[in-house]
């Protein structure tokens, strides 16, 4: 179950690198900037867009069934927003990590 879970997991995240990538190179392209520039700009949007999802799905509980179950829907709420702000918080870093104007890389 755990196995199936991390398999889901990396498979979202990968999806999402894949999109935001593509997506920042299109719009970079078009644009006339750098392409690393815009593809770090793009992480760092894509990163604060999910930890954004991530806080309001924890405080709100955004997507939350309109049935109860059998499991505490806050132990679910904390758990998918803990998720969803991990997955930001990676975004961002690697946003940062290729920004050409940075001193990390």
């Amino acid at each position: 179950m755990i196995r199936a879970g991390l398999r889901r997991l990396s498979i979202a995240f990968g999806l999402i690198l894949l999109v935001t990538t593509v997506g920042s190179l299109v719009i970079g392209l078009a644009t006339g900037n750098g392409l690393r520039r815009s593809v770090s700009l793009g992480y760092l949007l894509a990163g604060s867009l999910v930890m954004l999802i991530g806080l309001g799905a924890g405080m709100r509980g955004f997507g939350r069934p309109s049935e109860p179950e059998r499991s505490s829907p806050g132990a679910e709420r904390v758990a998918s927003a803990s998720i969803l702000i991990g997955i930001g918080a990676a975004l961002l870093l690697i946003g940062v990590g290729l920004d050409p104007r940075s001193d990390i890389v």
